[in-house]
């Protein structure tokens, strides 16, 4: 059976919030070892600073001095927590991305990345086909 986006999210996010500056925001990442910051206001998610937006912002205004909304991906793509991994995986296809903020009651709960789902849906999606050999084998 596959799994859902709960069962492999991380559920310690690192957040930050919209009037925050864009150097915190990379120090943040960098300390926390992650690529990318959800944008939150109380406990739900309004956007996503990664940094492939703090790079394209920085060099766009040719300063380092701007606030995380200015650089921000809004509004921010998310999926509910009982998401299975293969329609994340689709989601993140889609839209050309690699983060997805979880939310369960519109609340901010966790966040995968494609590195996160890849490999457990690989392993699933084995699982299947070995369960379906089996039956198959039996058959015979």
């Amino acid at each position: 059976m596959e799994k859902a986006v709960e069962d492999v999210m991380a559920r310690d996010v690192a957040v930050t919030d919209r009037e925050s500056s864009l150097i915190s925001a990379a120090k943040a990442m960098k300390e926390r070892g992650v690529g990318a910051l959800v944008v939150v206001e109380g406990d739900k998610p309004v956007g996503i600073i990664t940094e492939r937006d703090y790079l394209r912002k920085t060099l766009e205004k040719g300063t380092m001095d701007i606030k995380v909304e200015e650089a921000m991906s809004a509004p921010v793509v998310s999926v509910h927590a009982t998401t299975l991994l293969s329609e994340a995986l689709e989601v993140m296809s889609e839209k050309g991305i690699r983060h997805l903020p979880v939310t369960d009651g519109g609340r901010l709960v966790g966040i995968v990345t494609a590195r996160d789902i890849f490999p457990r849906y690989v392993d699933s999606l084995l699982e299947s086909f070995n369960k379906i050999y089996s039956i198959l084998e039996t058959i015979r």
